[in-house]
């Protein structure tokens, strides 16, 4: 019995042996790879109108009506933890997705044949929304950059848990949206 373990240990002391010199003999150069950040793709325009501007501006709107007391007075300590959260949390899906659109290289404003909402009925056709955006790419970006900075100042007041500065930049949220409609969605209309 202490022959066998005596045969095993030096079987595997020689096994040691070899793989430390093979490994000594050949270098290996570890490479280890930089994660690499994909952007998601950057919806239409049209999809976040609907589908993210929306109702990320009502989760701000609709719940900073909550801290409106009976008599009209705005009151801060009338929000819960909860909504002011559903507030920053929309606030920042507004911000980020305004910043999204303003660095982007391209928009697309619809799916190739895809009917806008009210299209002849107040909106004119995607072509054409497409085609005001083209001919000035720079004067949509700043409205994005607009969108976002009301946008950061709606988490500003959100931070500070400030009814007064809530209401106001949420009117301008909506100044910021309407304009944008005004100027692309449907031109020359108020």
């Amino acid at each position: 019995m202490i022959r066998t373990v005596y045969v095993s240990g030096a079987i595997f002391a020689a096994a040691i042996m070899m793989a430390a010199c093979t490994h000594s003999a050949v270098e290996e150069e570890v490479v280890v790879a930089e994660p690499v950040a994909v952007a998601p793709e950057l919806p239409t325009l049209y999809y976040a109108m609907t589908d993210i501007y929306q109702p990320e501006f009502q989760g701000v709107a609709d719940t900073a009506f909550w801290a409106y007391d009976d008599d009209g007075n705005l009151d801060s300590s009338l929000l819960t933890d909860e909504q002011w959260a559903t507030m920053k949390a929309s606030a920042e899906v507004l911000r980020d997705t305004s910043r999204a659109f303003a660095a982007a290289e391209q928009i697309r404003v619809a799916e190739d044949g895809e009917e806008l909402f009210n299209e002849g009925q107040g909106f004119i056709a995607s072509e054409d929304v497409q085609a005001i955006i083209d001919a000035e790419p720079d004067g949509f970006k700043a409205m994005m950059t607009y969108l976002a900075d009301e946008a950061e100042r709606t988490l500003d007041a959100i931070e500070a848990r400030d009814a007064e500065a809530l209401s106001l930049s949420s009117d301008n949220l909506y100044a910021a949206c309407k304009t944008c409609h005004t100027v692309y969605w449907y031109p020359g209309r108020r």
